[in-house]
């Protein structure tokens, strides 16, 4: 099984749709706390999005 299948089936296992309409969905993703320290930048670039909201394109 490569990485990529096991991602899709941990998604499939753990994420849910909160919310949605004809354009946006709200997902939910179970992750190991342990997964934000090893992502910082990822965990920075969320709060970004959270503070200053969608970039223009």
């Amino acid at each position: 099984m490569t990485r990529k299948d096991k991602t899709l089936r941990y998604l499939e296992k753990e994420a849910q749709i909160i919310t949605q309409n004809e354009t946006h969905a709200v997902v939910a993703v179970r992750i190991e706390k342990a997964f934000f320290s090893r992502n910082l930048l990822l965990l920075a670039s969320l709060a970004k999005l959270i503070v200053l909201g969608e970039p223009t394109p």
